[in-house]
């Protein structure tokens, strides 16, 4: 009969269903053999005619393309309009035609295979895909893709009904998806923001969700079109913060209505279900009536029930929620957010003293360095709060503190923290009131307390004004002269300060002096005086006479009437005084120093004050320090002359000292003019001859011709300078040549610098005794007595005989200072001939050859300085240097000389002058050093088997009480500092390596004024070293306990003129010289040490140094050289 579309799908022919033209049909007879074909025609209809009765099948061919399948057969009843074929093989049934039948009811329906659907707006979370039809959500387009296996078939935008529908290019028995996104083609699910598919997706209309809700629909395709592929999606719920107005706290345990929560859902309207993210933490949250916790669920919100208990004082207290829609998707977080103000008490702390009835002033935290406290009361007492006043001087409660509205308190100020009762430092009142504002006013009692009410709003200006007792201070006035008579002196500025008021007006007297007359406007003061206007300049006193301290107490009152404490004034006066020192000095420089000493040798001093009459006032032994001071009970006056003498003698009016001893940088009288102050460091230095020895030598072989032997070492000694190094020959022989560094000496020649191994004699030939003298010459220029040095010489034939050598006659060396010198017993020089007789010469045959000893050899030792043992101690004695020819070590030992500052000691018992040691065992001889600093010094001969005896040798040992620093190296110091009124300590060493025992010396003249002036020195005036310098108008310099102290005059207050000092170790070793200065004023608490290097002085102190130094080149130069040397032969 007819093909036809089959728009509607139903299986039945439509009256608008258009025809199928151009299909093949075949009729197959017994459905298997094909008898006849044909196509249907415009009206989609076909017809086989003529047929015999059989049974038959209709076999449909291709449909029109493989997008197309046969429709359902078989739909209703009425034959003539279903379909009747199979959708898979496209052939009927078997046919039954009978003879004269007619059968037109075999149709086949076809439709092109379709897969379409709907996108619902839907979030009721029912388990069903629908709801409203949506194609843009907030605005943006869906697109509905196809894909396949083989990739995307085709894409398309939802239609503004919410429908898509694929049909073009669907195969049957294929398998599709169909992907919901915002990108037409993707393959990737995609909806706006805030949207989601939670609702799920579902194939047909009836309840049910696919497995994922995705945003993607699996659809197998058979023969059949898929039709509501539907798709669900669910705008996510909104919720919106909500910040509530300001609102008074109402203090504890009190709940407040929290504000509407903002949750909306553009599907379920107003969500009802809302989650709790975070709580306050600063309040709790309550719903109906249960404390409220993070992550709490509050199903059905009634957002009445919903409650706030803030915590007290000032706060804003936050939560956060959010809300969930039927569909079960959660909205964003949201704030809710309150505000409360605290109630607030507030204050300041004034030091307030000026008695105005007004709680005023500086506001401070501190009294005394002491903390202030406020304590918060409730109306029953009980502590509610306390804290520190903070530095701005203010404190504050609030509602944090517990204060609430329509509330009494009490503020209480202490120096406790939790403090009940107002306490303050001591020295602290509160008399100048408490008052609530800043006008005029205080409360009824000046107690540190105050009542405050409060009721709904802050009370500020709850103020405290206390006030520090006044101070009166101690004063300790330097001693000055007493004026004598009746003569009047200034109390200097009494020292009171008052915090608040600065200087007071107000003193009293409250003690008078005992040693004095107190004047106030010339007007004797009486005790417990009350002086209103007070005027300094008016305070006098009349010291009685003589060196009386004055004493008198005080105090001051401040304008609060408050009495300071009470304080002492003390005005010691002195009569004038003249002071110094004695130094051994030793070296001729202009500079008085070196080492102080009481006594020349072993001979006390005296000191005679003679005045300008010359009469002798005073005299006065040198002190164990070698000091002296005569002051007003020796009868020095003012505007006076006198002179110091030095003697041996006291009383003495001429000078004099022991013999062997001389001044050096002084004079043995001293003038001095006394004006108005003290005169002190009016020095003497005095310096001990030096010793040269006489020496007889061992006769030795006479070496004939032209040929020059080395002179034994000259015995020459220096109690400053301890080896002197300058020797005058007085006299030459007259049997020898002498020759120094190869040229012949003549008579009188001096010779610095002197090197024992270039002094020569070449004798003439012969036996001979040749005969010089000497002298040797210190530092100072001090020349010693002559001594004579004897060498004989013997012509010899064979062996030598031993001659006897002759004792060295005893000389004289200095007693050490401090110790007297035990006396050693001194073997009597023997008789010494003029000429030794040589041996008389052998009769010797032509041959032999004759047999000659060699004399043996002893040479100088010397030790290292080391520290003195001190006491009966005994050291070993460094060892001796003996040899021989033939002997190789000589066993005997002569002790020809015994040391003068020690005790020579062999096997226990003390060594006797030119005792013979046989067997000698150097471990046996010990030494024990006088105390103090000693330099042993003794000389010994050796013998030989054959009896020949070595030239005499010297054994040197020095001793020390301090380590010994040669190189004394000191910088400059300058440090900053405000001297007004003080006393400024530099520590000048700390930056120097000088060891200890050093002494620091400062540098002035003969008259006590200032040596320097810009640097330089004035004028050719002696240097003298001295403890103490007096710089008029701005004070006093002083050594004390090893540092420089400046003391400034009173009412001086700039930078002092610098000063120059030097270091004197107790080795007789000298520094450069180094400058002190103090930069003042400056914004400091104490002095900064700022010292530096002779590398790095500043271009003054550079050039200062270089001009000091070459003052003393002289005495440095030959003073390194002897230690140098010294060090070398250690």
């Amino acid at each position: 009969n007819k093909v036809w579309y089959d728009t509607n799908r139903d299986g039945l022919q439509g009256d608008a269903e258009l025809p199928v033209s151009g299909v093949k049909v075949t009729l197959l007879k017994d459905c298997e053999t094909e008898i006849t074909t044909t196509t249907t025609n415009t009206e989609g209809e076909y017809l086989f005619s003529k047929l015999p009765p059989a049974e038959y099948c209709v076999q449909f061919g291709a449909l029109p393309t493989t997008s197309h399948v046969v429709t359902t057969s078989n739909i209703g009843d009425d034959d003539s309009i279903d379909s009747d074929v199979n959708k898979t093989t496209l052939q009927t049934e078997k046919i039954l035609l009978i003879a004269g039948e007619n059968d037109t009811s075999w149709d086949m329906g076809i439709y092109k295979l379709e897969i379409s659907g709907n996108v619902f707006n839907d979030g009721d979370g029912d388990g069903t895909v629908n709801g409203d039809p949506i194609s843009a959500p907030s605005g943006v387009p869906l697109c509905a893709t196809l894909v396949n296996s083989t990739g995307v078939l085709s894409s398309q935008e939802i239609s503004s009904t919410g429908t898509y529908s694929f049909i073009d290019g669907i195969l049957p028995n294929t398998d599709y998806q169909v992907i919901l996104s915002t990108t037409c083609g993707s393959t990737t699910p995609s909806l706006p923001t805030n949207w989601s598919n939670k609702d799920g997706e579902h194939i047909g209309i009836d309840e049910g969700l696919d497995g994922d809700a995705n945003g993607i629909i699996d659809v197998p395709l058979k023969m059949s079109s898929v039709v509501e592929v539907n798709f669900g999606i669910n705008k996510k719920p909104v919720v919106g913060d909500n910040t509530a107005d300001e609102q008074l706290n109402p203090g504890t345990d009190v709940q407040v209505d929290v504000p509407d929560l903002n949750a909306t859902d553009s599907e379920d309207g107003t969500p009802a279900k809302v989650t709790i993210k975070t709580v306050p933490v600063n309040g709790i949250l309550y719903y109906d009536g249960e404390v409220v916790h993070a992550g709490d669920v509050i199903e059905n919100l009634d957002n009445t029930k919903l409650k706030l208990d803030p915590d007290n004082g000032d706060q804003t207290v936050e939560f956060t929620y959010i809300t969930t829609d039927a569909a079960g998707v959660e909205s964003d977080e949201a704030t809710i957010s309150m505000s409360f103000k605290g109630l607030k008490i507030l204050g300041n702390i004034f030091d307030d003293g000026n008695h105005d009835e007004t709680v005023n002033g500086q506001k401070i935290s501190l009294a005394d360095g002491r903390k202030l406290y406020v304590t918060l009361l409730d109306n029953g007492g009980a502590v509610m709060a306390s804290r520190a006043i903070d530095s701005n001087g203010a404190y504050l409660f609030n509602g944090v503190d517990g204060i609430v509205p329509n509330s009494a308190y009490k503020v209480v100020l202490t120096t406790e923290l939790n403090g009940t009762t107002p306490k303050l430092s001591s020295n602290w009142n509160n008399a100048d009131g408490e008052h609530i504002g800043t006008e005029k006013g205080l409360d009824d009692t000046a107690d540190g307390m105050i009542d405050v009410s409060i009721l709904e709003e802050d009370i500020s200006e709850v103020n405290f004004g206390i006030n520090k007792k006044p101070t009166a201070k101690n004063l300790e006035v330097p001693s000055q002269i007493n004026p004598k008579g009746d003569t009047q002196v200034v109390v200097p500025t009494l020292k009171i300060i008052d915090s608040e008021d600065g200087i007071l007006t107000t003193v009293i007297i409250k003690t008078l002096p005992e040693s004095g007359v107190l004047y106030y406007k010339d007007k004797k003061v009486r005790a417990g005086q009350v002086i209103k206007g007070f005027n300094s300049t008016k305070l006098t006193v009349d010291p009685d006479a003589g060196a009386p301290i004055v004493e008198f107490t005080y105090s001051t009152i401040d304008k609060v009437g408050v009495e300071s404490n009470i304080a002492t004034v003390t005005m010691p006066f002195v009569g004038l005084s003249i002071s110094g020192n004695l130094f051994d000095d030793g070296i001729k420089d202009n500079i008085i120093n070196g080492t102080k000493v009481p006594k020349a040798g072993e001979t006390a001093l005296y000191v005679t004050l003679v005045s300008s009459e010359g009469t002798a006032l005073a005299s006065k032994k040198l002190n164990e320090n070698g000091g002296y001071s005569f002051d007003s009970s020796n009868d020095i006056e003012a505007n006076s002359d006198y002179k110091v003498v030095l003697n041996a003698m006291e009383d003495a009016t001429d000078t004099a000292l022991p013999t062997g001893w001389n001044f050096v940088d002084s004079e043995g009288i001293l003038s001095v003019s006394v004006k108005e102050i003290n005169i002190a460091n009016l020095d003497f230095s005095i310096n001990h001859k030096p010793t040269a020895t006489d020496i007889m030598e061992v006769i030795q072989s006479n070496p004939k011709g032209d040929n020059r032997v080395v002179v034994t070492e000259l015995m020459v000694e220096d109690e400053e300078d301890r080896i002197p190094t300058i020797i005058t020959i007085k006299t030459v022989p007259t049997n020898g040549t002498l020759y120094y560094n190869g040229v012949a000496v003549v008579e009188g020649q001096v010779i610095s610098n002197y090197d024992k191994s270039k002094l020569e004699i070449d004798p003439i030939d012969g036996a001979v005794t040749v005969e010089f003298s000497y002298t040797t010459t210190d530092r100072a220029g001090v020349e010693s007595d002559v001594s004579i040095v004897k060498i004989p010489f013997s012509k010899v034939v064979g062996t030598i005989q031993p001659t006897p050598r002759p004792t060295p006659r005893p000389t004289y060396r200095p007693t050490p200072t401090y110790r007297p010198t035990p006396t050693p017993t001194v073997t009597p020089t023997p008789t010494v001939s003029p000429e030794p007789t040589a041996t008389p010469t052998p009769t010797v045959s032509p041959t032999p050859t004759p047999v000659v000893n060699t004399a043996p050899k002893a040479e100088n030792v010397e030790s290292a300085m080391a520290n003195n043992p001190s006491g009966d101690t005994r050291v070993p004695v460094v060892p001796l240097s003996v040899s021989d020819k033939e002997d190789t070590i000589p066993t005997t030992v002569t002790i020809t000389t015994l040391p003068t500052s020690g005790t020579l000691y062999y096997m226990g018992e003390a060594v006797s002058p030119m005792q013979e040691i046989e067997n000698f065992d150097n471990a046996q001889l010990e030494v024990d050093p006088y105390d103090g600093n000693q330099t042993i010094v003794f000389y010994y001969t050796t013998t030989d088997s054959g009896g020949l005896t070595s030239e005499p040798a010297r054994v040197r040992m020095p001793f020390s009480e301090v380590d010994v620093h040669e190189n004394l190296n000191i910088g400059d110091d300058s440090v900053l500092a405000n001297t007004q009124g003080a006393v400024t300590t530099i520590d000048v060493l700390s930056n120097d390596e000088v060891g200890s025992g050093s002494v620091i010396r400062l540098l002035n003249n003969s008259n006590g004024s200032s040596l320097w002036q810009d640097g330089k020195p004035v004028g050719d005036a002696t240097v003298r070293t001295a403890d103490s310098l007096l710089v008029p108008g701005e004070g006093t310099w002083d050594v004390r306990d090893g540092k420089i102290v400046f003391t400034a005059e009173e009412g001086f207050t700039g930078t002092p003129t610098p000063i120059y000092y030097m270091v004197k170790d107790e080795h007789g070793n000298s520094s450069n010289v180094a400058q002190v200065s103090i930069k003042s004023p400056c914004v400091c608490n104490t002095y900064e040490t700022k010292t530096s290097s002779v590398s790095s002085l500043s271009t003054i102190g550079l050039l200062t140094m270089l001009l000091l130094t070459s003052i003393f080149s002289f005495l440095l130069f030959r003073e390194e050289k002897e230690i140098s040397q010294n060090k070398q032969e250690s």
